[in-house]
Protein backbone atom coordinates (compact mmCIF):
# COMPACT_ATOMS: atom_id res chain seq x y z
CA UNK A 1 0.00 0.00 0.00
CA UNK A 2 1.20 3.63 -1.16
CA UNK A 3 2.35 5.90 2.35
CA UNK A 4 -0.03 8.81 2.24
CA UNK A 5 2.02 11.84 1.47
CA UNK A 6 1.55 14.74 4.20
CA UNK A 7 3.12 17.95 3.26
CA UNK A 8 4.31 20.13 6.49
CA UNK A 9 4.62 24.21 6.09
CA UNK A 10 7.19 26.22 8.28
CA UNK A 11 7.32 29.41 7.88
CA UNK A 12 9.73 30.36 10.88
CA UNK A 13 11.28 29.60 13.63
CA UNK A 14 8.46 30.28 16.29
CA UNK A 15 6.21 27.31 14.39
CA UNK A 16 9.31 25.30 13.62
CA UNK A 17 9.21 24.73 17.49
CA UNK A 18 5.23 23.87 17.57
CA UNK A 19 5.69 21.33 14.31
CA UNK A 20 8.76 19.13 15.98
CA UNK A 21 7.15 16.86 17.64
CA UNK A 22 4.29 16.27 14.62
CA UNK A 23 7.42 16.32 12.04
CA UNK A 24 8.77 13.43 14.08
CA UNK A 25 5.30 12.01 15.11
CA UNK A 26 4.65 11.71 11.06
CA UNK A 27 8.63 10.88 10.42
CA UNK A 28 7.95 7.66 12.17
CA UNK A 29 3.98 6.55 11.63
CA UNK A 30 3.89 3.40 9.62
CA UNK A 31 1.90 4.12 6.13
CA UNK A 32 2.98 8.43 6.00
CA UNK A 33 5.09 9.97 4.00
CA UNK A 34 6.66 13.23 5.45
CA UNK A 35 7.13 16.06 2.96
CA UNK A 36 9.16 19.14 4.40
CA UNK A 37 8.26 22.61 2.84
CA UNK A 38 9.85 25.91 4.06
CA UNK A 39 9.64 28.91 3.20
CA UNK A 40 8.78 32.82 4.68
CA UNK A 41 11.13 34.02 7.33
CA UNK A 42 13.37 31.04 7.32
CA UNK A 43 15.08 32.06 3.97
CA UNK A 44 15.43 35.44 5.17
CA UNK A 45 19.03 35.91 6.63
CA UNK A 46 18.03 39.45 7.95
CA UNK A 47 15.66 36.66 10.29
CA UNK A 48 18.27 35.11 10.89
CA UNK A 49 18.16 32.78 7.87
CA UNK A 50 16.66 29.83 10.22
CA UNK A 51 16.09 27.49 6.97
CA UNK A 52 20.31 26.14 8.43
CA UNK A 53 18.31 24.81 11.82
CA UNK A 54 16.34 22.84 10.45
CA UNK A 55 19.03 20.97 8.38
CA UNK A 56 21.26 21.26 11.13
CA UNK A 57 18.17 19.04 12.64
CA UNK A 58 18.83 16.77 10.17
CA UNK A 59 15.28 17.09 8.28
CA UNK A 60 15.42 16.91 4.73
CA UNK A 61 13.69 19.99 3.21
CA UNK A 62 11.72 19.31 0.38
CA UNK A 63 10.90 22.17 -1.05
CA UNK A 64 11.70 26.07 -0.68
CA UNK A 65 9.38 28.66 -1.19
CA UNK A 66 10.80 32.02 -1.33
CA UNK A 67 8.61 35.06 -0.81
CA UNK A 68 9.37 38.24 1.32
CA UNK A 69 9.93 41.76 -0.20
CA UNK A 70 12.80 43.81 1.34
CA UNK A 71 10.44 46.27 3.41
CA UNK A 72 7.54 45.63 5.61
CA UNK A 73 4.78 47.93 4.29
CA UNK A 74 1.09 46.86 3.56
CA UNK A 75 2.27 46.93 0.05
CA UNK A 76 5.24 44.34 0.77
CA UNK A 77 3.45 42.31 3.07
CA UNK A 78 0.66 42.00 0.10
CA UNK A 79 3.03 41.51 -2.60
CA UNK A 80 4.70 38.77 -0.37
CA UNK A 81 1.26 36.96 0.02
CA UNK A 82 0.54 36.98 -3.51
CA UNK A 83 4.76 35.75 -4.17
CA UNK A 84 3.44 32.79 -2.02
CA UNK A 85 0.64 31.26 -3.07
CA UNK A 86 2.06 31.34 -6.96
CA UNK A 87 5.80 29.49 -4.65
CA UNK A 88 4.01 27.03 -2.81
CA UNK A 89 1.51 26.27 -5.94
CA UNK A 90 4.52 25.14 -7.80
CA UNK A 91 5.49 23.43 -4.60
CA UNK A 92 2.20 21.25 -4.50
CA UNK A 93 2.05 20.75 -8.40
CA UNK A 94 5.74 19.06 -8.23
CA UNK A 95 4.90 16.90 -4.62
CA UNK A 96 0.93 16.24 -4.87
CA UNK A 97 0.56 15.73 -1.34
CA UNK A 98 -2.43 13.77 0.17
CA UNK A 99 -3.05 16.55 2.55
CA UNK A 100 -1.19 19.95 3.78
CA UNK A 101 -0.52 20.65 6.94
CA UNK A 102 -0.48 24.59 8.59
CA UNK A 103 -0.25 25.70 11.58
CA UNK A 104 -1.20 29.18 13.41
CA UNK A 105 -2.00 32.54 12.03
CA UNK A 106 1.02 33.83 9.73
CA UNK A 107 0.38 35.30 6.51
CA UNK A 108 2.97 32.99 4.77
CA UNK A 109 0.73 29.87 5.96
CA UNK A 110 -2.54 31.72 4.32
CA UNK A 111 -0.39 31.36 0.93
CA UNK A 112 0.11 27.85 1.53
CA UNK A 113 -3.38 27.28 2.54
CA UNK A 114 -4.41 29.38 -0.44
CA UNK A 115 -2.31 28.07 -3.00
CA UNK A 116 -3.67 24.47 -2.24
CA UNK A 117 -7.75 25.32 -2.98
CA UNK A 118 -7.27 24.88 -7.06
CA UNK A 119 -5.69 21.24 -6.33
CA UNK A 120 -8.39 20.19 -4.17
CA UNK A 121 -5.80 19.43 -1.66
CA UNK A 122 -6.96 18.49 2.02
CA UNK A 123 -5.73 21.25 4.48
CA UNK A 124 -5.50 20.53 8.15
CA UNK A 125 -5.23 23.47 10.12
CA UNK A 126 -3.26 23.62 13.82
CA UNK A 127 -4.38 26.16 16.31
CA UNK A 128 -7.29 27.23 14.84
CA UNK A 129 -10.24 29.49 16.60
CA UNK A 130 -8.17 31.50 18.69
CA UNK A 131 -8.14 35.14 18.85
CA UNK A 132 -5.49 37.54 19.07
CA UNK A 133 -6.80 41.08 19.25
CA UNK A 134 -5.75 44.05 17.28
CA UNK A 135 -3.63 42.39 14.71
CA UNK A 136 -4.38 40.73 11.27
CA UNK A 137 -3.66 37.60 12.60
CA UNK A 138 -7.29 37.06 13.73
CA UNK A 139 -8.49 37.33 9.96
CA UNK A 140 -5.65 35.61 8.81
CA UNK A 141 -6.41 32.49 11.39
CA UNK A 142 -10.50 32.27 10.81
CA UNK A 143 -9.64 32.62 6.68
CA UNK A 144 -7.15 29.75 7.14
CA UNK A 145 -9.87 27.81 9.18
CA UNK A 146 -12.62 28.12 6.29
CA UNK A 147 -9.98 27.07 3.85
CA UNK A 148 -8.89 24.11 5.69
CA UNK A 149 -10.67 20.35 6.10
CA UNK A 150 -9.76 19.29 9.24
CA UNK A 151 -9.17 21.20 12.25
CA UNK A 152 -6.37 20.78 15.64
CA UNK A 153 -7.42 22.84 18.23
CA UNK A 154 -5.20 23.17 21.23
CA UNK A 155 -8.43 23.71 23.93
CA UNK A 156 -12.22 23.29 23.93
CA UNK A 157 -12.76 26.95 23.78
CA UNK A 158 -11.00 27.23 20.47
CA UNK A 159 -13.01 24.08 19.57
CA UNK A 160 -16.19 25.78 20.35
CA UNK A 161 -15.46 28.63 18.41
CA UNK A 162 -14.62 26.34 15.35
CA UNK A 163 -17.99 24.93 15.98
CA UNK A 164 -19.79 28.18 16.17
CA UNK A 165 -18.10 29.17 12.74
CA UNK A 166 -19.69 26.60 11.45
CA UNK A 167 -17.33 23.79 11.09
CA UNK A 168 -18.32 20.04 10.95
CA UNK A 169 -18.25 18.55 14.56
CA UNK A 170 -16.14 15.71 12.79
CA UNK A 171 -13.81 17.52 11.57
CA UNK A 172 -12.87 19.14 15.02
CA UNK A 173 -10.46 17.65 17.14
CA UNK A 174 -9.15 19.44 20.58
CA UNK A 175 -5.84 17.99 20.77
CA UNK A 176 -3.77 20.25 22.33
CA UNK A 177 -0.48 22.11 21.92
CA UNK A 178 2.21 20.41 20.13
CA UNK A 179 4.72 22.45 21.47
CA UNK A 180 4.07 21.15 24.66
CA UNK A 181 5.39 18.08 23.97
CA UNK A 182 8.22 19.56 23.13
CA UNK A 183 8.57 21.99 26.10
CA UNK A 184 7.92 18.45 28.37
CA UNK A 185 11.18 16.82 27.64
CA UNK A 186 13.81 20.14 27.24
CA UNK A 187 15.77 20.18 29.69
CA UNK A 188 16.03 24.10 31.34
CA UNK A 189 19.15 25.45 31.44
CA UNK A 190 20.53 27.17 34.69
CA UNK A 191 19.97 30.68 35.45
CA UNK A 192 23.85 31.39 35.56
CA UNK A 193 24.40 29.51 31.95
CA UNK A 194 20.87 31.71 30.28
CA UNK A 195 23.04 34.57 32.02
CA UNK A 196 26.33 33.58 29.91
CA UNK A 197 24.49 32.87 27.10
CA UNK A 198 22.55 36.30 26.58
CA UNK A 199 25.43 37.95 27.84
CA UNK A 200 23.34 39.86 31.17
CA UNK A 201 23.86 39.69 34.81
CA UNK A 202 23.09 36.72 36.63
CA UNK A 203 22.26 38.60 39.88
CA UNK A 204 19.88 40.67 38.91
CA UNK A 205 16.15 41.20 38.19
CA UNK A 206 15.45 40.35 34.45
CA UNK A 207 12.31 41.59 32.37
CA UNK A 208 11.54 39.51 29.32
CA UNK A 209 9.75 41.98 26.70
CA UNK A 210 8.48 41.24 23.60
CA UNK A 211 6.58 43.46 21.61
CA UNK A 212 5.17 43.50 18.38
CA UNK A 213 3.42 45.84 16.10
CA UNK A 214 -0.58 46.16 16.37
CA UNK A 215 -0.90 45.37 12.90
CA UNK A 216 -4.43 46.83 12.34
CA UNK A 217 -2.92 50.17 13.69
CA UNK A 218 0.62 49.79 11.82
CA UNK A 219 0.72 53.37 11.40
CA UNK A 220 1.40 54.19 14.90
CA UNK A 221 3.39 51.30 15.60
CA UNK A 222 7.00 53.84 16.47
CA UNK A 223 4.63 55.97 18.88
CA UNK A 224 3.55 52.92 20.51
CA UNK A 225 6.43 51.21 21.09
CA UNK A 226 8.66 54.12 22.16
CA UNK A 227 5.49 54.21 25.21
CA UNK A 228 6.55 50.61 25.93
CA UNK A 229 10.55 52.26 26.03
CA UNK A 230 9.20 54.81 28.47
CA UNK A 231 7.89 52.56 30.68
CA UNK A 232 10.96 50.35 30.87
CA UNK A 233 13.37 53.45 31.80
CA UNK A 234 11.49 53.54 34.83
CA UNK A 235 11.92 49.70 35.84
CA UNK A 236 14.80 48.15 37.71
CA UNK A 237 15.43 45.36 36.03
CA UNK A 238 17.65 44.05 33.04
CA UNK A 239 15.39 43.95 29.85
CA UNK A 240 16.05 41.27 27.40
CA UNK A 241 14.22 42.18 24.58
CA UNK A 242 13.25 39.88 21.20
CA UNK A 243 12.87 41.25 17.99
CA UNK A 244 9.19 41.54 16.45
CA UNK A 245 8.95 38.47 13.13
CA UNK A 246 7.87 40.16 9.25
CA UNK A 247 4.73 41.93 10.00
CA UNK A 248 3.75 45.20 8.87
CA UNK A 249 6.04 47.98 10.35
CA UNK A 250 8.09 45.13 12.17
CA UNK A 251 11.17 47.04 11.05
CA UNK A 252 10.35 50.11 12.94
CA UNK A 253 10.00 48.58 16.08
CA UNK A 254 12.90 46.22 15.55
CA UNK A 255 15.20 49.81 14.76
CA UNK A 256 13.65 51.52 18.58
CA UNK A 257 14.33 48.33 20.36
CA UNK A 258 18.00 47.89 19.16
CA UNK A 259 18.43 51.53 19.67
CA UNK A 260 17.01 51.54 23.19
CA UNK A 261 19.40 48.38 23.71
CA UNK A 262 22.53 50.42 22.53
CA UNK A 263 22.04 52.93 24.99
CA UNK A 264 20.99 51.02 28.02
CA UNK A 265 24.18 48.80 28.84
CA UNK A 266 22.01 46.26 31.08
CA UNK A 267 19.95 45.53 28.15
CA UNK A 268 20.02 42.42 25.66
CA UNK A 269 18.40 42.33 22.32
CA UNK A 270 17.88 38.79 21.11
CA UNK A 271 16.56 38.77 17.68
CA UNK A 272 13.84 36.35 16.37
CA UNK A 273 16.40 34.03 14.43
CA UNK A 274 20.17 33.61 15.02
CA UNK A 275 22.84 32.71 12.64
CA UNK A 276 23.86 29.13 12.46
CA UNK A 277 26.96 29.73 14.33
CA UNK A 278 25.34 31.99 16.78
CA UNK A 279 22.97 28.81 18.31
CA UNK A 280 24.15 28.53 21.35
CA UNK A 281 20.48 28.36 22.44
CA UNK A 282 17.00 28.69 21.03
CA UNK A 283 16.78 32.24 22.88
CA UNK A 284 19.95 33.02 21.93
CA UNK A 285 20.10 35.83 19.20
CA UNK A 286 22.46 38.27 17.48
CA UNK A 287 23.49 41.14 19.76
CA UNK A 288 26.04 42.51 17.84
CA UNK A 289 24.59 45.77 16.61
CA UNK A 290 23.63 46.56 20.27
CA UNK A 291 27.46 46.60 21.07
CA UNK A 292 28.35 48.48 18.07
CA UNK A 293 30.39 51.72 18.02
CA UNK A 294 28.44 54.58 18.05
CA UNK A 295 29.63 55.75 14.92
CA UNK A 296 29.67 52.93 13.60
CA UNK A 297 25.60 53.42 14.22
CA UNK A 298 25.38 56.27 13.11
CA UNK A 299 27.13 55.45 9.37
CA UNK A 300 24.88 52.39 9.10
CA UNK A 301 21.62 54.34 9.54
CA UNK A 302 23.02 56.92 6.90
CA UNK A 303 23.85 54.26 4.60
CA UNK A 304 20.63 52.48 4.70
CA UNK A 305 17.81 55.22 5.80
CA UNK A 306 14.85 55.67 3.26
CA UNK A 307 16.66 59.46 2.43
CA UNK A 308 19.47 58.12 1.50
CA UNK A 309 21.47 59.61 -2.07
CA UNK A 310 24.24 59.73 -3.66
CA UNK A 311 25.29 63.12 -2.12
CA UNK A 312 24.68 61.70 1.34
CA UNK A 313 26.42 58.16 0.31
CA UNK A 314 29.73 60.68 -0.31
CA UNK A 315 29.33 62.73 2.49
CA UNK A 316 29.50 59.36 4.76
CA UNK A 317 32.07 57.63 3.08
CA UNK A 318 34.93 59.05 5.42
CA UNK A 319 33.06 57.97 8.33
CA UNK A 320 32.18 54.54 7.35
CA UNK A 321 35.79 53.99 6.30
CA UNK A 322 36.68 54.65 10.50
CA UNK A 323 33.20 53.25 11.51
CA UNK A 324 34.81 49.75 9.82
CA UNK A 325 37.90 50.15 11.48
CA UNK A 326 36.21 50.48 14.54
CA UNK A 327 34.23 47.92 14.06
CA UNK A 328 36.86 45.67 13.01
CA UNK A 329 39.21 46.68 16.47
CA UNK A 330 35.11 45.78 18.54
CA UNK A 331 35.19 42.07 16.63
CA UNK A 332 38.87 41.64 17.63
CA UNK A 333 38.18 42.64 21.16
CA UNK A 334 34.70 40.37 21.42
CA UNK A 335 35.32 37.61 18.72
CA UNK A 336 32.22 35.74 20.23
CA UNK A 337 30.20 38.83 18.57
Amino acid sequence: MKARSIAVVSVSRSDYGHLLPVLEAIRDAEGLALRLVVGGMHLVPEFGHTVRAIEADGWAIDERVEMHEPDDTPAAVGAAIGRGVAGFARAWARLTPDLVLVLGDRFEMLAAALAALPFALPVAHVHGGEVTEGAIDNQIRHAITKLAHLHFASAAPHARRLLAMGEEPWRVHTVGAPGLDRLARVEPLSRDALAATLRVPSATRWLLVTYHPVTLEYREAAAQVEEVLAALEKVDATPILTAPAADTAGRSVLRRLEEFAARQPRAAASREGARADQRRSPTAGRRCRARTPPGARRCRAAARGPGRSQRAARACAPRRRRCGAARGRYRRARPRC
